[in-house]
This record gives structure tokens, sequence and C-alpha cells, in this order.
């Protein structure tokens, strides 16, 4: 009975952790959006490196091409458009981040 009850608790505290991460990475799991959001773009560069994408309106760390995914060839095949993807950080006249998503490349 001990052993279960340790297991279940151990169950229990695992999915809430994965939760409590997935709350706060919700666009990737590399980049932690309720730390982000407010930041200015240096102290994002601070924390996680060069960015690999810069326009007037937004700065971006690059996350993935579309080849493919799992189910390519399968009943759920979706057509890759082979695009990059990119973690989008909006940000304002101030440097401000704030708004933050999953976008394709320019031009895409």
């Amino acid at each position: 009975m001990k052993k279960a009850i340790v297991a279940l608790s151990a169950a229990i505290l695992l999915t809430g952790a994965a939760g409590v991460f997935y709350a706060l990475h919700p666009t990737y799991y590399k980049y932690n959006d309720v730390w982000v959001k407010g930041k200015s773009l240096a102290e994002v560069r601070e924390r996680y490196g060069e960015f690999d994408l810069m326009t007037g309106s937004y700065a971006a760390y690059y996350i993935y091409t579309d080849n493919g995914g799992i189910f390519s060839g399968g009943i759920l095949d979706i057509d890759p458009d082979h695009l990059k993807r990119y973690y989008r950080m909006f940000y304002d006249e101030n440097q401000c981040i704030y708004r933050i998503d999953e976008g394709v490349q320019p031009g895409g």
C-alpha cells in the first residue's frame, strides 16, 4: 500500500511539474513566454543569445523547418510547406516585448 501511495504521489508531482512547464512555455519549450513578455530585447538577448531574425517590428529565434510531421504519408498526412518557423517576439518603440507567437519566415 505504501508503494502505491509513493507511486501515485510521484505521478501527481510529475504531472503538476509538466503542467507548470507548459504554462510557462506555451509557444515553444526553449523559451519561457511568461519571463520574455514585458522584457526588453537586450534582456532577452542576454538570456537566450543573439536573434536569428530581426525586423522593424519583431525579433525571432529559429525553431524548426516544416518538412513533414510524424504522420507523413499516413492518414493524417499534412502537406509540409518547407517554411522556417520562428519564435517571434513583437516589441514596441521602447524595445519592450508585448506579444509572442510562432510564425513563418518573412515572405512565407
